[in-house]
């Protein structure tokens, strides 16, 4: 399993790709694309599972954390603090751009990414990403 931004998508091609997990309609695919909606992401989790079982006979891929990007912090934190010390974080190891907390609060102001009282998926809406990874916040 492997993830790739938009731009490199559309770039480089999709060819290899067994399925597509996209937060963005894509349309005319030839492979088959799970559209993950926050408002049902149950749904869509189980439509990812289907698919990796079906497709790859694996878990979930390990290579989306580093260790480097676990951080602990303090319960005072609001959201803005918590968010700004992950996108900090993933600017310092070129993962993301300096500007990628701004892409962040801005996505946020679409629609929140908070799935319940101490979950949330925040992330930008950008396709100049090549690599993805996900930063973990904990109190």
């Amino acid at each position: 399993m492997d993830s790739v931004s938009l731009h490199f998508s559309k770039t480089q091609g999709t060819k290899s790709a067994d399925f597509i997990v996209s937060t963005i309609p894509i349309s005319k695919s030839e492979i088959p694309v799970v559209e993950l909606d926050f408002l049902q992401l149950e749904k869509g989790i189980k439509q990812i599972k289907e698919l990796a079982r079906k497709t790859l006979k694996k878990d979930i891929p390990h290579h989306f954390f580093d260790q480097q990007l676990f951080y602990r912090g303090s319960q005072s934190f609001n959201r803005d603090r918590c968010l700004q010390e992950l996108c900090h974080l993933l600017a310092n190891q070129n993962i993301a751009n300096p500007d990628f907390f701004d892409k962040v609060l801005e996505r946020e102001t679409l629609s929140s990414t908070v799935i319940s009282e101490h979950i949330a998926i925040p992330h930008s809406i950008s396709d100049e990403i090549d690599e993805s990874k996900i930063a973990v916040f904990l109190f």
